[in-house]
């Protein structure tokens, strides 16, 4: 497990599963405001309508798939970009 946490580009984590350590940071980010995407490739869900509501309501949007995910991204830097004008 590789992550690291940039308070201007925010957190960037390769988890199989969230543990308490990831969802603390997780929290912190989303409560600084920060843009917080997931990325799943496992079509398997916790709950009927998605995963933990704890960690999916910090989340922008979840990926799933690389191509998804570089979009999603290009999203984010686009509005970035466009507000700080």
């Amino acid at each position: 497990m590789s992550y690291q946490f940039n308070f201007q580009h925010g957190l960037r984590k390769k988890i199989n599963t969230i543990d308490e350590g990831a969802a603390m940071e997780l929290g912190y980010a989303y409560s600084k405001g920060k843009h917080c995407v997931g990325y799943s490739t496992d079509p398997r869900s916790l709950l009927p309508n998605g995963q933990n509501p704890m960690i999916d309501g910090c989340l922008d949007a979840i990926a799933h798939s690389h191509a998804e995910l570089f979009s999603i991204l290009n999203v984010i830097t686009e509005v970035k970009l466009c507000s700080s004008y």
